[in-house]
């Protein structure tokens, strides 16, 4: 009977130390996560920089619409098992493993189709919306591409987006030491025409602001 209870007790020390990841396997997911997170990280951003550029880097409004149109479409099939974008094609594999969702890059496009039909944004709101959906979304992606374990490293992550982009836009405004090109007066042009109201002691009427170049 003594003997009987040995074995068991060595079956089941058996069991244990074989279900027990080693080191050794602890590692090896580890650089297979890595090596993942390296292939899903670039693939996202070119699709973000992809979808910026129909946006910003096309004159005609029309011709960037139809541009964002089709990757709303490319998405779209891209989720029923249809990418045909070496971008889709590359970041597809991936969108399970890190939690990324059709509405993850759908706000990206819409982010950018809404920016086409502003003239100017007249408030805080307004700008911060726009960079919620072209920021400080993907910022949460990439966070979630690297492994986040905590649920605040989402929420940080996206503040993170939203500051990067409004410094990138000041930034552009040329109100940053960095960025500084000329006075007073050549600032205040350029965030004329960037749709940004430029306030002088007294209110400036909206249809005195001149239409707006595509905001970064």
């Amino acid at each position: 009977a003594q003997h009987a209870l040995d074995r068991a007790a060595l079956r089941d020390r058996h069991l244990r130390l074989r279900d027990r990841p080693v080191a050794h396997d602890l590692d090896r997911r580890a650089a297979q996560k890595m090596q993942d997170a390296h292939a899903a990280l670039p693939a996202f951003a070119v699709f973000c920089r992809e979808v910026g550029a129909a946006a910003n880097q096309v004159h005609d409004p029309a011709v960037a619409a139809r541009k964002l149109a089709w990757w709303r479409d490319e998405v779209e099939n891209a989720w029923a098992g249809q990418p045909s974008h070496p971008v889709m094609l590359a970041l597809m594999p991936h969108t399970a493993t890190h939690g990324i969702d059709r509405a993850h890059l759908c706000a990206v496009i819409d982010g950018w189709a809404a920016n086409l039909q502003q003239n100017r944004y007249l408030d805080v709101a307004g700008l911060a919306h726009f960079c919620h959906r072209t920021a400080g979304i993907p910022a949460e992606v990439a966070a979630r591409i690297f492994g986040h374990s905590h649920p605040a490293t989402l929420a940080y992550a996206h503040r993170i987006g939203l500051a990067i982009q409004l410094t990138h836009i000041i930034r552009k405004l040329g109100l940053l030491p960095i960025g500084i090109r000329g006075g007073a007066a050549q600032q205040n042009q350029q965030a004329l025409e960037l749709g940004i109201p430029v306030h002088s002691g007294h209110s400036t009427a909206v249809s005195s602001i001149a239409p707006k170049q595509q905001i970064p």
